[in-house]
C-alpha cells in the first residue's frame, strides 16, 4: 500500500477505524445479548447505571486499541506492540494503588 502512494498516516488511521468499528459492533451486540439474557432469566435484577458502565468499558477497549496501534507504529516486531499494551496495563494498575488517585483511573 505504501508503494502505491498512500501515506502512512492514512493507512494507520484506516486500520484504527476498521478495528474500532469491528470492536464496537461486537461489543454492543454482546452487551445487548447479555443484557437481554439477564432480563429474561432475572426480570427483577436491579442494574443501575449499566449503560454508563458498558460505555466506560467500551472506552477502555478503544484506549487499548489505540495503544496497540501506537505500538505497531513505534516498533517493528508485533510482540513489542503487545508488550506496550501490557506495560500500559501494568502502569495503570500501579497508578491506581494510592487511594487518593484510584477513583480517577480506569481500573477503579
Amino acid at each position: 500500500m505504501l508503494t502505491k502512494g498512500l501515506s502512512r498516516s492514512s493507512i494507520v488511521l484506516s486500520k484504527f477505524s476498521v478495528t474500532v468499528i469491528i470492536m464496537t459492533i461486537g461489543f454492543w451486540l454482546s452487551f445487548l445479548f447479555a443484557y437481554g439474557y439477564t432480563m429474561y432469566f432475572w426480570p427483577t435484577a436491579n442494574l443501575n447505571h449499566i449503560i454508563f458502565s458498558a460505555f466506560n468499558l467500551w472506552l477502555i477497549g478503544i484506549m487499548y486499541i489505540s495503544v496497540l496501534i501506537l505500538g505497531c507504529v513505534l516498533f517493528r516486531p508485533a510482540f513489542a506492540s503487545v508488550l506496550l499494551v501490557l506495560v500500559a496495563t501494568l502502569l495503570l494498575s500501579l497508578i491506581s494503588i494510592p487511594k487518593q488517585i484510584a477513583p480517577y483511573t480506569p481500573n477503579f
